[in-house]
């Protein structure tokens, strides 16, 4: 039969069997509307319904409309938030409209104390711009060529905050060629002598015109055996390029920095940076086919170490090329549209901190129990399922957050002796609730872990923030006085 509940200004439509219990209806629409059983209440016909009986027993026929009412924290959640009011919706337009507006000006404060007018939202680096002026607003990023020194330089490159929507192709290249010319010449080594015989040395040698000294080397040169050089060999040998022995072909760049821009693609001269180490591109608009993980993955694979790829437009990692990152120890890609974390993440074994919250991921790959640095895992805001057993072979694993998610149940193992480090464990707003929690095989060892982690923190008075810690009701004040009423 069907039957329409109407939750906030939405109608949902729910096809079920007449002889299902009211407990089971609501777990049907916590499916339909995100809101968890335990926060749901159902009116028909002005009368609550009772969970223990059958919706037929209640009067409850094909084609019955029902009124769905949630609590203050079931209607919270990420997921059945889009059941708002009118006036709610209005209010929240507003203040996300105040919150932009807000960020505009704090974008032109920063613009003011950098000596520069704001950025417009089409400013680009171009062709152009290598001249030192250029159209297409290359006023706001200056001199491409200064700019490119201060990278060779400084070892990093900072284009954050800037509004670009690209680079060109070979931004990135001949950078090693400008860090060449500002590297002095390499002296060779002499044998040290005491600085009192060198001054006597320098004080005992006459001084010589220079064409006398010129002779006195060439007569030097004929007892000793060696080849004159003609004076043409000696221009040429001045004049030759400075090169500086023991470096490398490519730009000896370690971090990146192109966060808060509309960039929707990486150039292809990321390619050069074959020794980069942190890659920030947060906050801009790169899609999973506009990102060169094929290139970053040959060039620098071996070296990065960070990579920041929060709040864009992804929708998935690459399988292929994610297990080449051998080195990576941080990767962050809150807020994109991630539905599948590819097996291959389990070859990040330098893996120390994953974040993938505000996501669409259903489950985790059991692949992640490979990763034996990873420290912290976050995947709060999902539409995550389950926990793989497999997770509890992390054994350096201390921070588990999966709040807002759809997980009802624990796997024994993660509680266990086996992920030994593993004190903070965040399921809040989930189906699982704290007694179930409790009741799970093992919790007593994992809450063991947890107390004694929390008394050190306590008694050392760094405990600043106590969602670290407790995400069962319980706050640092509440455990203080447990800890004075057991004493």
């Amino acid at each position: 039969m069907e039957v329409h509940v109407k939750y906030g200004p939405r109608t949902c439509t729910a096809i079920v069997e007449e002889g299902l219990t009211g407990a089971a209806f609501q777990e049907h629409l916590q499916e339909l509307t995100g809101v968890f059983a335990r926060h749901q209440k159902l009116i028909f016909r002005g009368k609550v319904v009772d969970v223990n009986k059958t919706l037929s027993s209640q009067g409850i026929t094909s084609g019955a409309k029902l009124m769905l009412l949630a609590s203050a924290q079931g209607s919270a959640g990420r997921i059945g938030s889009d059941a708002l009011t009118k006036g709610q919706q209005a209010a929240k337009t507003q203040s996300q409209q105040k919150a932009a507006e807000a960020q505009a000006r704090l974008s032109q404060v920063f613009a003011s104390a950098k000596g520069r007018a704001p950025p417009p939202r089409t400013a680009a680096l171009s062709a152009a711009a290598t001249e030192g002026g250029g159209a297409g607003g290359w006023h706001v990023l200056g001199n491409l060529a200064q700019r490119r020194q201060n990278w060779a330089r400084t070892g990093m490159v900072a284009l954050r905050d800037l509004q670009l929507v690209d680079l060109p192709q070979d931004v990135f290249e001949g950078l090693h060629q400008l860090q060449q010319k500002q590297e002095p010449a390499l002296q060779p080594l002499v044998p040290s002598q005491p600085r009192e015989q060198q001054h006597e040395q320098r004080t005992q040698e006459p001084l010589l015109p220079p064409v006398q000294q010129q002779q006195q080397q060439q007569q030097q040169q004929q007892q000793e055996g060696e080849p004159m050089q003609q004076p043409e060999q000696q221009h040429q040998e001045a004049e030759a390029p400075l090169v500086c022995s023991g470096r490398s072909s490519s730009a000896n760049i370690r971090l990146v920095d192109c966060s808060h821009n509309l960039l929707q693609s990486l150039p292809i001269s990321v390619a050069a940076l074959t020794r980069l180490v942190t890659l920030r591109l947060s906050h801009n608009r790169l899609s999973t086919a506009g990102f060169p993980w094929e290139l970053l993955a040959d060039a620098c694979g071996g070296s990065l170490a960070v990579l920041e790829l929060d709040h864009n437009e992804l929708t998935g990692l690459p399988g292929q090329h994610l297990s080449c990152f051998t080195a990576l120890t941080r990767l962050t890609a809150a807020g994109n549209q991630i539905s599948h974390i590819p097996e291959e993440v389990g070859g990040l074994r330098s893996l120390q901190e994953l974040n993938l919250d505000r996501n669409n991921l259903h489950g985790l790959p059991s692949s992640l129990g490979n990763c034996s640095s990873l420290q912290e895992l976050s995947a709060a805001e999902n539409h995550i399922t389950y926990i793989p057993e497999a997770l509890a072979a992390c054994s350096l694993l201390q921070a588990l957050r999966l709040s807002k998610n759809m997980i009802s149940q624990v796997p024994p193992e993660l509680l266990s002796h086996s992920c030994s480090s593993l004190w903070m464990l965040d399921l809040a707003a989930n189906p699982i609730t704290a007694d179930q929690l409790r009741s799970t095989h093992n919790y007593a060892i994992f809450d063991e872990r947890r107390r004694a982690k929390a008394n050190k923190q306590l008694e050392g008075g760094v405990l600043l923030d106590s969602s670290r810690a407790f995400k069962e009701g319980a706050d640092s004040r509440e455990w203080e006085h447990w800890r004075a009423v057991q004493k």
